[in-house]
C-alpha cells in the first residue's frame, strides 16, 4: 500500500520513522537494517529520506492526518516494528509513538497496545 503514495507522503512517513529511531538517541544496527527495507520497499531513493530528515514534523503529521485507515494501521504497525526492533522498548520512543499516533489521528492497534502497556 506504501508504493502507492506520492513522493511527500513518503517522505512524511519517513520523517516519523526516523523520529522513532532517534528518539532514545541511539540507532541500532537493527534500527539501520529496517529503515533500508523500508526504503527500498517504498521506492525512496537516499537523497529523498536526507531531504525527509529535514522536513517539520508537524507538517508530516497533518499529512499523515488524510491518509486512509488501512495505511495509517500499516504505520502504526511499522512505527511498533521499529521500537521493538532492537528488544529495547526506550520510554522514549513509546512517548514518540504516542505524540505520532495522536497527531496523524492514527488508531493505536490493541494488541500494540497491549504489547507497549499503553492501554
Amino acid at each position: 500500500m506504501m508504493q502507492q503514495l506520492n513522493l511527500n507522503s513518503k517522505k512524511a512517513f519517513v520523517k516519523i520513522i526516523l523520529d522513532i529511531v532517534h528518539a532514545d538517541k541511539f540507532v541500532s544496527p537493527s534500527e539501520f537494517i529496517y529503515l533500508g527495507e523500508i526504503q527500498k520497499a517504498i521506492g525512496i531513493s537516499d537523497e529523498e529520506l536526507d531531504d525527509a530528515q529535514h522536513l517539520n514534523t508537524i507538517d508530516c503529521l497533518v499529512e499523515i492526518r488524510d491518509f486512509s485507515p488501512e495505511i495509517k494501521k500499516e504505520i502504526a504497525i511499522t512505527l511498533y516494528e521499529f521500537i521493538i526492533s532492537d528488544q529495547d522498548i526506550h520510554k522514549n520512543e513509546v512517548k514518540t509513538f504516542l505524540v505520532i499516533c495522536d497527531g496523524a489521528d492514527i488508531d493505536i492497534p490493541l494488541e500494540i497496545s497491549k504489547s507497549l502497556g499503553i492501554h
